[in-house]
């Protein structure tokens, strides 16, 4: 499919795109088309409306992943990030958007497992790292649950291998969001590393990645500046 899409793309004579990334990508596989900048439009519940707030003091800490289906959304990672971060907050949690791993039974066990290697890999790998009690699926979320989803939390999570111009960053900056992402793709053009959200730069690397949760758990004012300053750059 990605041979596809390049040699689409290769005979292109305009391309539209968002961040330095799919710019230089365009650059290098479509050399002689024009490019014209487009940025982000998101959905309009996200514009208006409550903002985020800390929320209360000893309140347990609530992290936010937007996508945790197959492996480039990162939750292998996040996973072994997380026994750093129950270290200091015994009552974490980790929501996690989407279905949670099929169980029909033990007779269709083998089948799903089958189907769906990655969900029983971060299920396996969560039961051995002993913070199984700490993820919680949410089920599918229609644009006003998500929204709903980010406020209810206290960091936004995006700790993709591979993005360009990600929705759920942009959602969660506009409702003035904490924001801890990978320095991946055009994520970098998006959010401003220690002005706007904390990045941190190997995506696989879960001691960097929990380092900069804990910064951002940790900050006296829970990182409301750096939200703010998200949302200022989202609007």
């Amino acid at each position: 499919l990605a041979a596809k899409e390049a040699a689409l793309l290769h005979d292109a004579r305009h391309v539209t795109g968002r961040t330095g990334f799919d710019r230089a990508v365009c650059a290098a596989l479509a050399p002689s088309a024009r490019y014209y900048p487009c940025n982000e439009t998101l959905r309009p519940l996200f514009y208006t409306g409550t903002l985020w707030h800390a929320r209360e003091f000893a309140a347990a800490p609530v992290l936010f992943l937007p996508q945790g289906n197959y492996p480039l959304k990162n939750l292998h990672t996040v996973i072994k990030a997380l026994p750093a971060v129950l270290a200091q907050y015994g009552n974490a949690q980790l929501q996690i958007a989407g279905w949670p791993p099929l169980d029909k039974g033990p007779l269709l066990r083998p089948v799903i497992d089958r189907m769906f290697p990655y969900k029983l890999y971060c299920k396996r790998l969560a039961a051995q790292l002993g913070v199984a009690d700490a993820l919680h699926y949410t089920g599918p979320l229609d644009a006003a649950a998500m929204r709903q989803a980010y406020l209810e939390a206290d960091v936004f999570l995006l700790p993709s291998s591979c993005e360009n111009s990600p929705n759920s960053l942009g959602e969660a900056m506009l409702l003035g969001m904490p924001c801890v992402a990978s320095n991946a793709g055009g994520i970098p053009d998006m959010l401003a590393a220690g002005r706007e959200g904390l990045l941190y730069g190997e995506s696989q690397d879960a001691d960097a990645l929990a380092r900069c949760l804990l910064q951002m758990l940790t900050a006296p004012d829970g990182g409301t500046a750096l939200g703010q300053a998200a949302r200022a750059r989202a609007l």
